[in-house]
């Protein structure tokens, strides 16, 4: 003889469904089995929005400091003024002056809601941010947006914010997520 589901689990089924599984005569063997089939489902979606994420931020670390030292590389960060030869003639000199550089900082701000969804899923909550691995994303209380931090790349620039920034958003294009740049200066 089959006996009715238990209080405990239909409330359960409730938790993980959001259905109110009340009046519709499950026995306890059904309600088991739909209950082990929701938590494997809950931890497959957890496991894929896991690699999701990892993969995701990856691919923002690689190319931001692939394209970070190219520009490094390709900008020599040098001015060359050169005097005119018709005016001082033989005594025309040539200046080598570096450039000025800009300092800030630059943060990878959030607009896609499947993203933010998947990172808290993956993630532990501490205080008023989601952390996992060497990121976190936090939700600025100021302009109500989130904003992921990645350890090494969302940091402040000394002299090479502009080359930091223009990498940056290099590396956000390449994503599926909408993410986009935005920097601060100081």
């Amino acid at each position: 003889m089959n006996k009715e589901a238990t209080k405990k689990q239909l409330w359960l089924l409730y938790c993980l469904t959001r259905q109110d599984w009340r009046g519709k005569n499950l026995t306890k063997t059904e309600a088991s089995k739909i209950i082990s089939e929701t938590i494997k489902q809950k931890q497959k979606e957890k496991e894929e929005a896991k690699k999701e994420i990892e993969e995701a931020i990856e691919s923002i670390k690689k190319n931001f400091y692939e394209k970070f030292e190219e520009l490094k590389r390709i900008k020599q960060n040098i001015v060359v003024i050169e005097e005119d030869k018709a005016i001082c003639g033989d005594k025309a000199k040539i200046y080598i002056e570096k450039n000025f550089f800009l300092c800030g900082a630059v943060n990878i701000c959030i607009k896609d809601k499947d993203f933010i969804k998947k990172y808290k899923k993956v993630s532990k909550k501490t205080n008023d941010k989601y952390e996992y691995g060497d990121s976190y994303i936090y939700k600025n209380t100021y302009d109500r947006r989130y904003y992921l931090v990645i350890k090494g790349i969302t940091q402040y620039y000394n002299r090479t914010f502009e080359l930091a920034e223009e990498a940056l958003e290099f590396a956000l294009a390449q994503q599926k997520f909408n993410l986009y740049c935005y920097s601060v200066l100081d």
